[in-house]
């Protein structure tokens, strides 16, 4: 047999110098519900119309209703037959929809034609509707948006379907078939006559829309990234003029890692700007209700704030687990995030107006991964300004011992990838300079035979 040798590279937060921008101090939540159970993992939140009650999904199979003002449990809805992957409000705020997670078992068999969507009635808690999902592969369905009227319901399953029902029959109008695996995300135009999907179909990922009338494709979105990149989590500006995508990552570590937010242009498809900044998927994308700035969820255990017409950073709250949902109130009041057993609120007033305070002509952030890697690294960073960058890696005695970049830069987001097959093993630090801004992150390089 041969032998391979392989490097791998590890970060080391804890010997991370940083010198460059620092953020605000981290805000506290105004409270924090926890879900406790045999499976505490809570999936989706959504807040009702009026903002006075946050809605609930978890692995516990419940639906739950939350009390805004005091963080008390309401009252639980408990028919689904397996975890809860999303809840959304309908528009008048009567009505709540939830998806299920995986079929329920039949004769110790998981059945293929059991996956469903309830419709629940939120003065009574009862339930009004079943919608089936055929689930040809998976079924589960795993995101919900109603039309602006309310009259019908789309789920993206991950089947890979967009399936659309008449919300008063619970007829089934169109199946479409979106994506390979899964349809992640959906929603509706604001004239209700298009269903938007994003998700991830093997090959190349994107968004694409759908006449509600045929269940047509009409147009598609191509979201550059990987072929192991999908499109995690879409939503659109109050003024439905642009659209924000959070993508994520099918495959742990790979060489295609994608952990950016893109900005389109609804009406041309142009993708106005990537903005990069989250080590981990990007799970959960809101607008702030003027439109201003952009809230994002991610794998990374963070919930960041971003400025929509600069792509940068003004703040970032610490979630404490995975993130897997957030929402903001209509009124523009709060801020929720779900991850974990946890469901936090936070104020809007106080959080969407962190200030990150930069240096001219320097990086809003710079990332790194996979972690670990096996003989490659991809750093990505944005830059305020044009300007000179150098980004290189030294040995511990300050020593050169790779150049990445040398070289002047326009302002934007920037991402390369460096190799490690000329590295001995030991500590190394990747060194970026710009403008009055110096940093330096430990590498460790590992090497190691493997049959």
């Amino acid at each position: 047999m041969t032998r391979q040798e392989m490097r791998i590279i590890t970060i080391l937060p804890l010997f991370t110098l940083v010198f460059s921008a620092s953020l605000a101090e981290q805000r506290e939540p105004i409270w924090t519900a926890q879900v406790t159970g045999r499976s505490d993992q809570v999936n989706s939140v959504s807040f009702s119309p009026d903002g006075t009650i946050l809605a609930s999904g978890a692995d516990d199979w419940r639906v739950r209703l939350w009390d805004i003002s005091s963080g008390q449990e309401l009252e639980y809805f408990m028919r689904h037959m397996a975890p809860v992957t999303s809840v959304a409000f309908s528009p008048d705020g009567t009505q709540l929809a939830s998806s299920s997670g995986i079929g329920r078992l039949k004769n110790g068999r998981r059945s293929t034609d059991q996956y469903d969507v309830l419709l629940w009635d939120i003065a009574t808690g009862k339930e009004l509707q079943r919608f089936m999902i055929p689930g040809a592969f998976s079924g589960r369905g795993i995101s919900l948006a109603f039309s602006p009227d309310g009259s019908q319901l789309a789920c993206g399953s991950e089947d890979g379907g967009i399936y659309l029902w008449d919300i008063s029959s619970g007829q089934m109008l169109h199946t479409m078939p979106a994506f390979f695996w899964f349809a992640s995300s959906v929603a509706f135009s604001p004239d209700g006559a298009q269903v938007v999907s994003g998700g991830w179909g093997g090959t190349i990922p994107s968004i694409s829309f759908w006449d509600v009338a045929t269940g047509e494709k009409v147009r598609s979105f191509t979201h550059t990234g990987g072929r192991q990149s999908y499109v995690y989590s879409m939503t659109f500006s109050p003024d439905w003029t642009q659209l924000a995508s959070g993508s994520g990552n099918y495959f742990i570590n790979s060489e295609f890692d994608d952990h950016s937010i893109r900005l389109w242009d609804v009406a041309t498809g142009t993708e106005l700007r990537r903005i990069i900044g989250h080590s981990g998927s990007v799970s959960s994308v809101d607008f702030s209700p003027d439109g201003n700035r952009l809230v994002s969820g991610s794998e990374d255990s963070t919930v960041r704030i971003w400025d929509v017409e600069t792509g940068q950073e003004s703040g970032h709250l610490n979630h404490g687990s995975s993130v897997s949902s957030i929402d903001l109130s209509s009124d523009g009041q709060y801020l929720a995030s779900a991850g974990g057993n946890e469901i936090k609120l936070w104020d809007w007033d106080a959080v969407g107006t962190m200030v990150k305070e930069e240096f001219p002509s320097t990086e809003s952030s710079l990332t790194y991964y996979p972690n670990p890697a096996a003989a490659f690294v991809t750093i990505e960073y944005s830059l305020l300004n044009a300007g000179h960058v150098q980004l290189s890696v030294h040995d511990l005695l300050g020593r050169e011992v790779k150049t990445v970049i040398n070289t002047i830069q326009e302002a934007g987001s920037h991402r390369f990838q460096i190799t490690t097959d000329q590295l001995p093993s030991g500590m190394y630090l990747l060194q970026f300079i710009s403008g009055e801004v110096h940093t330096a992150h430990p590498l460790i390089v590992h090497r190691y035979w493997t049959n």
